[in-house]
């Protein structure tokens, strides 16, 4: 019974493993490269072809640099920045 725990177990954490190196890199990516940035969006976006539209590399990279440029970062005025990218 232990085994058979420690299987799924494993089996869960390699799944768990394939999603953190498809979608880790945005919950730290103020922290790397632009050139590193681009890489893990390319490959989130060859990933999911039918999901996720091959602009979204640019449209990530502008929201780090609006991110680096504006020092206000409440949750009101990331909302509004957001509201204006919907207008």
């Amino acid at each position: 019974m232990v085994e058979c725990l420690i299987v799924e177990l494993c089996k869960r954490l390699n799944a768990c493993s394939g999603l953190h190196k498809l979608f880790g890199f945005m919950t730290d990516f103020e922290s790397l490269t632009l050139d590193d940035l681009q890489k893990c969006a390319t490959h989130l976006v060859e990933s999911y072809p039918d999901d996720i539209e091959a602009s979204f590399v640019d449209e990530l990279v502008q929201f780090k640099a609006i991110l680096e440029a504006n020092q206000d970062r409440t949750i009101t005025h990331m909302n509004g920045l957001l509201e204006l990218d919907g207008d």
